[in-house]
């Protein structure tokens, strides 16, 4: 299944869109790049027990101080690979043509998905208890609910709603979307890139929405090329995330100010 070009919103003669359609690098360096990804993220628990960070933020926290790091440096390698006669930026969805409509668009389209992604997870949920498979919740949600210290608080709550968000972004949609979609056509890009996104995050308890949470981010990206805009969906979902756990784990919500 293939969007028409003249669906997108913002289309037009003068200001042509990203070149989502031939991205100048490969299916074989996106995924390559996937597995720098995620090998980054078992690095870091390696070395945060190599190191003595476990004794200062906790065994779980721990990894997450290293990760920034890792993360600075996958995007220094998408950065370089997606160079387009000079205009990286462009290539990777960075532009600030129209910004506030895809941003708007990328909203409604995420706020209208509420009432799907809740049914989701309500089935996710059942399917798992039925099947008898344990729980493996997100290590950063983990560290959240152990109560650690302030400093640790924020610094967990920054690098999950904002740093990560992007991160993530950068690499799924903008990186690994423009060679699958010319691969497989836009239909089964964005549904590959769902898959994607999902299996990595290993919480079998939630395969599901996340799945159905990345076909969105894929969709948008599809209909805005604006790497703004799924930054911004995907900041508010883990921003959703995090009130819950400091809910459900601390009594009540953090207080702004």
């Amino acid at each position: 299944m293939d969007f028409p070009e003249t669906s997108h919103p913002d289309a037009s003669a003068a200001s042509p869109l990203p070149p989502i359609e031939q991205p100048t690098w490969s299916l074989a360096e996106a995924l390559l790049v996937g597995l720098c990804f995620f090998g980054a993220i078992v690095a870091a628990g390696y070395l945060a027990r190599a190191l003595p960070l476990e004794k200062l933020v906790g065994k779980v926290a721990a990894p997450f101080v290293l990760l920034p790091l890792m993360d600075a440096l996958i995007c220094i390698v998408i950065w370089r690979l997606a160079a387009v006669r000079g205009r990286r930026a462009l290539a990777l969805g960075i532009s600030p043509e129209r910004l506030g409509r895809k941003l708007l668009f990328a909203v409604v389209v995420f706020v209208l998905s509420f009432p799907a992604v809740w049914l989701l997870v309500r089935l996710n949920e059942l399917v798992v208890s039925q099947l008898g498979i344990p729980i493996k919740e997100h290590p950063l949600l983990l560290a959240l609910a152990r109560r650690p210290s302030d400093v640790v608080v924020v610094f967990l709550v920054i690098y999950a709603v904002l740093v990560r968000p992007a991160v993530e972004e950068l690499y799924f949609r903008a990186f690994l979307y423009p060679p699958l979609r010319r691969t497989l056509g836009a239909g089964s890009a964005i549904a590959a890139n769902g898959l994607l996104f999902a299996v990595p995050h290993f919480q079998p308890q939630a395969i599901l929405p996340l799945a159905a949470l990345g076909m969105l981010l894929a969709f948008i990206y599809e209909r805005t090329r604006s790497l703004p805009a799924v930054v911004l969906v995907h900041v508010l979902n883990n921003a959703l995330t995090i009130s819950l756990v400091f809910i459900f784990a601390y009594g009540a919500a953090p207080q702004a100010g």
